[in-house]
């Protein structure tokens, strides 16, 4: 992969996180599908060569975010504080 690849791959990816991040506010609180489900989704075995990133993206957003759950943060969830680890919180040895 020369280096034009490389950040054009890379700006790709960066893309799609801006835009999950971007978008956060729109997804649901609690996973929208079944145990199971994601797993189900994909072959029994990896492919034996790799293949386009905008086909990776668009399984991640159609057979693996479904079953996303949005990490807590502090503007999204004061309710369960000790699911945040802060240097205070740390053990001092």
């Amino acid at each position: 992969m020369d280096a034009k690849d490389f950040r054009r791959l890379g700006y790709q990816i960066i893309d799609w996180v801006a835009d999950y991040r971007e978008g956060l506010a729109r997804l649901p609180v609690m996973s929208q599908v079944q145990p199971g489900e994601i797993r189900a989704a994909f072959p029994a075995h990896p492919p034996q060569q790799g293949g386009r990133l905008d086909e990776a993206l668009a399984a991640l957003d159609r057979d693996v975010m479904p079953g996303i759950t949005p990490g807590t943060t502090r503007a999204s969830s004061p309710i369960s504080p000790a699911t945040r680890a802060t240097p205070r919180s740390w053990p001092i040895s």
